[in-house]
């Protein structure tokens, strides 16, 4: 006999997000999200033509903010 009940459980927040999930993530609009991966504030990765954010990258963010990055923070991880 199979238990068809669901367990709530805390939802899991993925390491890898698309630019629509990490700007919901950082409570910011995709368009301001864009804009801070243009001026490499937040580094990002690109699949094809996606781009797409790491979870720690948007942590690293948040944790230190707009004004405390080096140029050398602000490279992407693929050319």
């Amino acid at each position: 006999k199979t238990d068809n009940s669901t367990v709530s459980s805390p939802s899991v927040i993925p390491a890898v997000m698309n630019v629509r999930d990490a700007a919901a993530y950082l409570t910011v609009c995709e368009r301001k999200l864009r804009e801070l991966v243009a001026q490499r504030e937040i580094r990002q990765c690109r699949i094809g033509r996606r781009i797409v954010l790491r979870r720690v990258d948007l942590d690293e963010y948040l944790g230190l903010g707009a004004f405390n990055r080096s140029d050398e923070d602000r490279k992407p991880l693929v050319s």
